[in-house]
């Protein structure tokens, strides 16, 4: 009878255990299960600013990051540009999260994680990639700017400057440009960041050409920093020989030097920029005579241009 009751207990231990190991080895099946099944899946990644250029932020843009979630594991954590931000749900498994750039970020690409844990608390997946090849650059820099020539003074005839800056531009309002005693023209945008332009002074004296803030702005829309004033002394000089009478009141005669020739443009424009008058003609004999009867009374710079080129002075008309 004793061997019996041993016998029966030792069985009944046995089917204890057995069904112990058995629902242990469930929950690990389980477990494995639901590891290889919560797979982090994420789709249709995407990353855009809210500048004006979406492939870029400046200072206060706010950047946003969307996707798709995977449906059997909990809202994934996410980071932007270092900092971790809160997912926001739009629609069913469609995701948002947003951070708006400060001078504490990094210049450059602006980089982001979205990471799935687990209920077991296992980083199941990691994306840090756009599935739409979307980027967004950070650039809070505003771009140099500089005005330089080659030509020194003193200048006696319209000559070319620089205009440049420190990274490639997107803008560039030409209307802000500040002038004294000169005049812009030919515009000629040589590379993203350098534009070239001639300078033709107005009258004798000291001219001046300044790019000032705002002029341009970089693809992130940072406006420029103005740059160095750029000087050059005006003077009367050229091939001119004799200008008689001056003042003038009907009749102005120009006698130029041997070494003109040709046909040149001849005008005459007052100390506002305003052409008065303009005539293409033969120098023929070197020497031209120019109508000033119906010319208002004022001073005047004439110029005298032709392809080969370019040289002025200071006339009277008075009546």
């Amino acid at each position: 009878m004793d061997r019996f009751l041993i016998r029966k207990t030792i069985a009944h231990r046995l089917l204890i255990s057995c069904c112990i190991l058995s629902v242990v080895f469930a929950d690990v099946t389980a477990q494995s299960l639901a590891k290889a099944s919560a797979s982090g899946a994420v789709s249709n990644v995407s990353i855009v600013s809210d500048n004006e250029n979406t492939s870029f932020a400046k200072l206060g843009d706010v950047v946003t990051l969307t996707f798709i979630a995977s449906s059997d594991l909990p809202i994934p954590q996410v980071t932007i540009a270092g900092h971790k931000v809160s997912p926001t749900a739009v629609s069913y498994l469609q995701y948002t999260a947003s951070w708006t750039m400060t001078n504490t970020d990094t210049e450059g690409e602006i980089l982001f994680n979205i990471v799935y844990i687990n209920n077991a608390g296992d980083t199941v997946n990691v994306v840090n990639a756009t599935t739409d090849n979307s980027k967004v650059y950070f650039d809070m820099t505003r771009p140099t700017s500089g005005v330089f020539s080659t030509a020194s003074s003193p200048v006696s005839a319209p000559f070319s400057v620089s205009i440049s800056f420190s990274e490639a531009i997107s803008t560039f309002d030409v209307s802000r440009i500040i002038l004294a005693n000169a005049t812009l023209s030919d515009f000629d945008r040589v590379r993203n960041n350098l534009i070239t332009a001639i300078v033709t002074p107005l009258h004798d004296g000291q001219l001046s050409v300044q790019i000032p803030d705002s002029t341009a702005r970089d693809q992130a829309g940072n406006p420029n920093v103005a740059s160095v004033v750029l000087t050059r002394t005006a003077v009367s000089t050229g091939m001119f020989d004799k200008i008689y009478p001056n003042p003038a009141s009907s009749n102005l005669i120009v006698k130029y030097l041997p070494a003109v020739s040709a046909k040149a443009v001849i005008s005459l424009v007052n100390y506002n920029g305003l052409t008065v008058y303009e005539k293409e003609m033969a120098l023929d004999g070197l020497t031209v005579t120019i109508d000033v009867s119906r010319v208002p009374s004022g001073m005047y710079m004439l110029y005298t241009r032709s392809k080969d080129y370019s040289f002025y002075t200071n006339v009277v008309v008075a009546h």
